[in-house]
């Protein structure tokens, strides 16, 4: 750095161990006034941090649109194709009732040449060529496929929305791998680190505000590093003032899609509970800084008839039961973590809860599945790469993409976070703190615009000091950016069909609302539809392709009967529920050894099997194969060949993917009788198998005999407790062999320096290697559960 009176003298606060956690400690000397002159926009920014009331419109519903037309859509999906039949269309129907909106198909940005680099609205093009958002003089030149990627063409269809058809929200509908982000890039020079001295640290952070902030190219000398300061440029190359506000659903198949839908959908037309949790735990084992002043500083800007829910490490320990609980009890408006985090792959990402010369408590991806909150808060961390969206899930995808419970959208680093050595309060806490405000005090609605807004503040000072640049690059929103947070919304009208094997032609609206077979209603409802089926006896294979809701009068007394089918009913569908039948085969006249009750394919995830009598199939009463997050409960399963079967395909010792069958929940089931296994897990993670009454399967009948209650083959992490298990024990060992193992290697893609104080994972391969260790339910009933 240079030797002005606002030299940052940046010492590392550095963890302990190596891995354990990393975050920016910084001193500053003198003083900076934030608002003076601006180079780009200056008269606008003021002005909206003032005055950021918006104009709510109620235009028709859009479907997808077409590129060339110029209607006008303030709300744009940009999503790939596949995703065009999907539940992004639930959301547009939705959205269209308060502003116009469309979406928008990745294939049709890139394959228009408007939008490459020497397209209308590219960046080789300037303003004299037509191209309203690059000065003359400073267009590219060299390097042109540098600014010819996704990324790019992405960003040059903005500009086009934003000045044809005056779209102000875009959602960016896809995980990296579908929408790609744009790495910005912040030096940090004299960086102290505790492990090897002095050194320069190189951050290329993960942002997406490249995709709203439209004017010039974010690389004015045209090398390898965009958004780079004029103390490395020729210019400064940031433009931190937004024509557009995205935000990013960073979703990689349609259950996730599903998922991200319903929780916007659900905060936005939810009444806002009127409790905020705010949290504290330590930075550093010994508690200096005081790490309270950041939620302090966020509360003064909540009015006084919010209840204000204090978790703070200062005043008790912190479990992650308590941690779980405070997510619903009661249900939260706004979640503020304030702690330490860290992302090592997918194993191992976290952020931390408390911290002490004893240890810390983390709070990670493989807890979030316990978290069962009806009510989808906005959730705000400081924590360090606990929003590393660029590999795969960091802990807020999980919160946002875990179906019963978690968050609804996250503000979260992308790198990690910044503090003062001495002085908590301020760098990343200040950024945090201005997101309470412009909600509550500037009445900023919208989370796009919330958080452009709170990062206004900093933007004058963001341009000569790059601990403030860093943070604002790195707060990105993952959440929908035209959500309003306090409004509520009005639902959309469900699309409700019948089935009754007595309805006939005579009956009212046949074949319109009114079926015969529960096949034909399925394919007459749209998605997130109700088929609600009378008691009767069903003879057909059901096939569900879409998400839908399929109820039963009475598990009783509605009854599918699969025959001579294979399957009785398959979930092909994602988020969809089953509930109230009896699903067997008991007219097969061909019993074989591979018929299945209820079958869920390969990536058909978040589906929902509930209260349902299942029997009397030759195979598994389910079957879920290569299928994450399926949730299985109060049904009563007996008679099958396997219970319940979860199984991921084994090609051979070694596996490219790390692919695996997680995080799905079998709760309070009675598993009964089965010829083999009651529960059979094989190549599966991080499920939990919880009060459950696993009785006589496989013949056995007590407790020191029913070893095929329960068996797992390469699978390991996951959760046993309080299971029934064919008579009273103190403990159940469950048998099986853990495994796969993961294969990794240190990432030093920044640098060797870099990979050694920012450690992190590449996962190459797995090994199909299992090792004979029990599981063990240390809590088992000690009688059977009533169903």
């Amino acid at each position: 750095m240079n030797n002005s009176p606002n030299k940052m003298i940046i010492i590392a606060i550095i963890a302990l161990f190596i891995g354990s956690n990393i975050t920016l400690a910084i001193e500053t000397e003198g003083e900076n006034n934030l608002y003076v002159s601006l180079p780009k926009d200056p008269e606008m920014i003021m002005e909206r941090i003032v005055n950021s009331s918006i104009d709510t419109k109620f235009l028709t519903p859009a479907t997808k649109s077409n590129i060339e037309s110029d209607p006008i859509y303030d709300y744009v999906i940009i999503t790939s194709k596949d995703f065009e039949n999907s539940n992004f269309q639930l959301l547009v129907d939705h959205k269209s009732q308060y502003v116009n909106a469309t979406i928008i198909i990745l294939g049709d940005i890139i394959e228009n040449s408007s939008f490459w680099v020497n397209g209308t609205y590219g960046d080789a093009t300037n303003n004299s060529n037509g191209n309203p958002w690059i000065e003359d003089g400073k267009e590219v030149s060299v390097n042109y496929s540098r600014f010819n990627d996704t990324a790019a063409k992405i960003r040059n269809f903005n500009r086009y929305a934003n000045q044809k058809w005056g779209t102000r929200y875009v959602l960016l509908g896809g995980d990296v791998e579908i929408i790609p982000f744009r790495e910005l890039y912040v030096n940090l020079s004299d960086w102290y680190s505790g492990y090897v001295g002095e050194v320069p640290i190189e951050g290329w952070i993960p942002s997406d505000l490249y995709f709203g902030c439209l004017d010039g190219t974010w690389n004015d000398d045209l090398d390898k590093k965009f958004g780079e300061s004029k103390n490395y440029s020729i210019d400064e190359e940031a433009d931190f003032n937004a024509e557009i506000y995205i935000g990013r659903a960073p979703v990689d198949n349609k259950y996730e899609v599903a998922t991200f839908v319903n929780k916007v959908i659900q905060f936005e037309t939810t009444k806002k509970p009127r409790d905020i949790l705010l949290h504290q735990s330590n930075l550093l084992p010994w508690g200096i800084p005081d790490t309270s002043v950041i939620p302090e500083a966020c509360a003064q800007w909540i009015p006084n008839d919010y209840n204000i829910n204090r978790l703070y490490q200062k005043n008790e320990k912190i479990t992650v039961d308590k941690w779980i609980n405070c997510f619903s009890n009661p249900s939260k408006l706004m979640i503020l973590h304030v702690g330490n985090g860290y992302y090592h792959g997918p194993d191992n990402s976290w952020y931390q809860l408390y911290y002490n010369i004893f240890g810390r408590v983390k709070f990670k991806n493989s807890d979030v599945c316990k978290l069962r909150n009806t009510f989808y808060p906005i959730h705000i961390s400081i924590s360090c790469l606990s929003g590393n969206f660029c590999y795969t899930d960091c802990i807020a995808e999980e919160l946002l993409l875990w179906s019963r419970g978690g968050a609804s959208a996250c503000f979260f680093n992308s790198e990690v976070g910044c503090v003062n050595r001495t002085d908590a309060s301020k760098y990343s806490s200040e950024f945090i703190e201005r997101i309470f405000y412009e909600l509550f005090e500037n009445d900023t609605k919208n989370l796009g615009e919330i958080n452009l807004f709170s990062k206004y503040h900093f933007i004058n000072i963001a341009q000569t000091d790059p601990n403030y640049r860093w943070c604002y690059y790195e707060i990105n929103l993952l959440g929908d950016p035209e959500t309003p947070v306090l409004e509520t919304r009005d639902k959309l009208p469900l699309f409700v069909v019948f089935v009754d094997d007595d309805f006939n032609e005579s009956t009212p609206d046949w074949n319109i609302t009114c079926f015969d077979k529960i096949n034909e209603a399925v394919n007459a409802v749209p998605e997130n539809g109700v088929v609600n089926v009378h008691s009767g006896t069903y003879h057909e294979a059901v096939v569900i392709n879409k998400t839908i809701n399929l109820v039963g009068e009475d598990k009783y007394t509605t009854i599918i009967d699969g025959g001579n089918s294979e399957i009785v009913l398959t979930l092909k569908s994602n988020s969809s529920s089953v509930r109230n039948f009896t699903i067997h085969h008991n007219n097969s006249t061909q019993k074989t050894q591979n018929q299945n009750g209820v079958y869920v394919p390969q990536n058909c995830w978040g589906n929902e099997i509930s209260s349902n009598i299942i029997m009397n199939n030759n195979n598994c009463g389910i079957l879920i194969k290569e299928s994450c997050r399926t949730y299985i409960h109060d049904n009563i399963i007996q008679f099958n060949g396997d219970g319940i079967c979860i199984t991921k395909k084994i090609s051979g010792l070694f596996e490219k993917y790390i692919v695996v069958t997680c995080h799905n929940i079998i709760y309070h089931n009675k598993i009964i009788s089965n010829k083999n296994y009651g529960i059979y897990l094989e190549a599966t993670i991080n499920n939990e198998i919880l009060n459950n009454t696993f009785l006589n399967n496989g013949g056995y009948n007590n407790s020191l005999n029913s070893k095929n209650d329960a068996y797992f083959k390469l699978s390991k992490y996951n959760t046993w407790n309080g299971n029934y298990w064919s008579g009273a024990c103190d403990r159940k060992y469950i048998q099986g062999t853990h495994g796969p193992i993961f294969i990794w290697y240190p990432d030093f893609s920044n640098g060797i320096i870099s990979g050694i104080i920012f450690p992190s994972r590449n996962y190459v391969a797995i090994i199909n290697i299992g090792i004979p260790i029990p599981d063990i339910d240390e809590n088992p009933a000690q009688e059977p559960y009533e169903i």
